[in-house]
């Protein structure tokens, strides 16, 4: 049996549940091809079929588990209630008070990618307006 641990690690949660179910269905074709399975070949088949399910409930519990352990803090706290800021003031106000680019992504569930777009599109605002004052 392929350790899961290992697959886990290094195919994802996407492909481990791909391979299983591909051996899955491996299994079941080869024992429909033959023309009548023996009761030892279709209880040898149910063995493997219970130990693929359980491989998977396995998983199935680790991904819970990994969800919610990285699961992006609810917890905004610090911005007041009154405010309602968006996404994009979210990202102003932490980044004003010295916030990285990865604590702004964590705190608000975003990507680091989105933060970092987020603050480059407010410093070329910025940019174009004093630009635009300095003309006049």
């Amino acid at each position: 049996m392929i350790n899961s641990v290992v697959l886990f690690e290094c195919a994802g949660v996407a492909g481990l549940v791909s391979l299983v179910a591909a051996g899955i269905q491996e299994l079941i074709w080869s024992y429909r091809l033959r023309a009548r399975p023996s009761a030892s070949a279709w209880n040898e088949l149910r063995g493997r079929l219970e130990c693929a399910e359980q491989d998977l409930e396995r998983l199935r519990q680790r991904v819970g588990d990994a969800e919610q352990r990285f699961a992006p803090p609810s917890d905004l706290s610090a911005f007041p209630a009154s405010l309602h800021l968006t996404r994009r003031g979210q990202v102003t106000q932490l980044r004003r008070r010295g916030e990285t680019v990865q604590g702004i992504a964590s705190a608000l569930g975003m990507s680091q990618g989105e933060v970092r777009l987020i603050i480059k599109l407010q410093d070329l605002s910025r940019t174009l307006s004093d630009k635009g004052r300095s003309k006049f």
